[in-house]
Order: structure tokens, then sequence, then C-alpha cells
């Protein structure tokens, strides 16, 4: 359980997840609040622009598009992230919102974000993107240590799967056996004690994660 970053005892609530390489799941709506879906696919990267065509079927205008999924880290560094995006845009990692561009026109105003990344872990990503009317594209974009101008490759992109049969699973995690090291004591009791006189302290008993 410590391998997944659990250091206290209490109910948690497991989810299991398969990921597959090849890009994000995209799924593109007819309308501006993500309600009417219209079709779901792979993108191998995202990397669009539509320009005045069609972004879902039969809708050229007030759309709005979900890629989810997962990104795999390469190398430890700092990243910095940048959507270039008409209209609007905002991204998430790992449930942080780390770009957010959703009530202002023209989301490649928007400067990029930094953030330390760590290579061999996978982060959770979503992109919303927004097209209003006139002229439509969305292009995710990152660099390592510097402004980003790369496209986000294929290769770190990844779809994610709940794994239905086994997800979700609720757990219950204990305090494992007592640790002298990690043990709390206090009270005047410890430092002021006199014979023949009542005094008190209190044994706060931890284990090595200070449960």
């Amino acid at each position: 359980i410590d391998n997944v970053g659990l250091k206290e005892q209490g109910q948690y609530q497991l989810r299991a997840w398969h990921a597959f390489p090849g890009g994000l799941t995209g799924e593109y709506y007819y309308d501006i609040f993500f309600s009417k879906l219209a079709i779901t696919r792979q993108d191998r990267v995202v990397n669009f622009t539509w320009g005045m065509g069609k972004i879902a079927p039969y809708s050229i205008d007030y759309v709005t598009v979900r890629w989810t999924g997962a990104l795999k880290i390469d190398q430890t560094a700092d990243y910095f992230f940048k959507v270039e995006a008409d209209d609007h845009s905002r991204l998430w990692l790992n449930g942080e919102l780390l770009l957010d561009h959703w009530h202002e026109m023209y989301a490649k105003l928007e400067p990029s974000r930094k953030i330390h990344l760590v290579a061999g872990n996978m982060y959770e990503l979503v992109l919303e993107y927004r097209d209003v009317r006139g002229e439509a594209h969305c292009v995710l974009l990152w660099g390592i240590n510097t402004t980003p101008v790369d496209v986000v490759p294929q290769t770190n992109l990844y779809g994610i799967y709940e794994l239905r049969a086994l997800s979700p699973t609720d757990i219950v995690v204990r305090s494992a056996a007592t640790q002298a090291s990690r043990t709390e004591c206090h009270g005047d009791g410890l430092y002021g004690a006199k014979a023949l006189k009542k005094s008190n302290f209190v044994v706060c008993p931890r284990d090595a994660y200070g449960n």
C-alpha cells in the first residue's frame, strides 16, 4: 500500500485502470456543455486544425471535445505545457488544473505553465476544448526545461480504461506494528515528577507511518 502513497489508516476506494499506448480517448460533442455526445474515438495526438470545417459530424460551430488518458514521462524534468487553441481550452494533470482559458477567447494567449514530472510515472491527463464560432484549432504542446514548441507525441500518450470487474474496490488500511522511535509522549509528569506526588503524562503509540 505504501507504494501507492497511502500513509494513513482509514477507509479507501481503490480503482484499477488499464493503460493502452497509442493516444488519448477523444469524446466529441454536438454542444458546448459536454451533454450531446457525437462520437468517441482514439486520437494519436492533439494536433488539429479544422479551420472552417467540421469538428464533429454535421457540426462546425458550438462544439466541445474532451480528451482523456495518461501521460507517460521518459525523463525527470520541469515540463512546460501550452495549448494553442481557438476558442477555449483547459488542461488537468493528475487532477491539477494546469491551464485554464475557458471563459475568454483565444486560448493561445494563455502563457505556458511549468510542472515537475518524474521519469517512469504516468499522469492522468484531461484536455477540454470548446469552439464557439469561426476558425477552429487545438494543439497540445510541451517543452522540457524550455518554452513548449513540440506537439506531445503519441509515444507518451495512453488511453486508460477502468477494469469494471475489479474496480472500484473498498479497502481498509490499519496501523502497522507500533514503533518506539515514532511513538510520542507528552505531559508534565515527564519532566517535573516528584516522589510521593501524583503526576501525569500521555503515551501516544504510533507505527512507522505515523498512524
